[in-house]
């Protein structure tokens, strides 16, 4: 049985991840953001899986 916490963890990961594309809607900003991500040294698949992380951070202590 998962906990209260886990549960809440879970949907915030999830709103991170659907929220992202609503982030895209014009292209250039997908484009952008990757060729930052890069130019940190950071693969740009991590990046954005951080990206959705820090969402959903968000979203939790809102």
């Amino acid at each position: 049985m998962t906990s209260d916490h886990e549960t809440l963890w879970r949907r915030c990961a999830y709103l991170g991840h659907v929220l992202s594309p609503l982030l895209d809607q014009e292209p250039w900003r997908k484009d952008r953001r990757q060729e930052r991500l890069h130019s940190w040294g950071i693969d740009v698949a991590v990046g954005e899986r951080l990206i959705e992380v820090f969402a959903a951070l968000l979203r939790l202590n809102s």
